[in-house]
């Protein structure tokens, strides 16, 4: 989720995060200390179930199989993109009771009855007035094949960077990364037997411009 729910914190959407250590290699729980972190997914369920009733509405992303754990009527649905893609229909008819939001306008074809809430950014930690050049892509190393051989043929002098479990960029430290580069590279693969788009990397974006 990529830091998403602690950014929604700071900006008065709640004042905790649940989330598996697994999940949080880059460290948002040190830059923002409001998250629990977890080594299994049976503590962190058992600790969101203890907690909840001090809590008007429990917001889960991505992961809604974990809605029956809670009130349904405390529930609310976020989705980023790939678990979304990978719900079958009988799993998409279980989210159309629950208030439902989407990051990114392409996810409306597979969630038409939900509302749109853009992924939000952290605009404290972004620098004004810094002259970068030259184009970065960053991807995992799964995507590499795929993505990095269509990127090139575009932008043919961008920089490809794999983020992997040795390179992995501390949050902290992204805004000094990123503005080294004057543009940012994304390519999302949307879903499978469908054309490839560009999408903006809107918190990129925002820091290179």
């Amino acid at each position: 989720m990529a830091g998403v729910a602690e950014i929604m914190c700071k900006y008065g959407a709640g004042d905790k995060v649940l989330q598996l250590e697994q999940f949080d290699t880059m460290g948002f729980h040190e830059y923002y200390g409001v998250t629990e972190l977890f080594k299994d997914l049976q503590s962190l369920i058992k600790r969101a179930e203890y907690i909840q009733t001090n809590y008007d509405k429990i917001v889960i992303h991505d992961y809604s199989e974990f809605k029956l754990n809670f009130p349904k009527s405390k529930v609310i649905l976020v989705f980023h993109g790939s678990k979304l893609r990978g719900l079958n229909e009988k799993e998409l008819e279980t989210v159309k009771d629950y208030p439902c939001y989407v990051t990114t306008s392409d996810l409306f074809d597979i969630l038409p009855f939900a509302k749109h809430l853009p992924a939000p950014v952290d605009s404290d930690l972004f620098k004004k007035d810094v002259e970068g050049y030259g184009w970065i892509a960053i991807n995992r190393p799964y995507q590499r094949d795929l993505i990095e051989k269509r990127i090139k043929a575009r932008y043919p002098d961008v920089q490809y960077y794999e983020r992997n479990a040795s390179s992995i960029i501390r949050y902290e430290d992204m805004p000094d990364f990123l503005s080294q580069y004057k543009h940012y590279v994304i390519l999302l693969t949307l879903c499978y037997n469908r054309l490839v788009r560009d999408y903006p990397n809107t918190v990129a974006l925002l820091k290179l411009t």
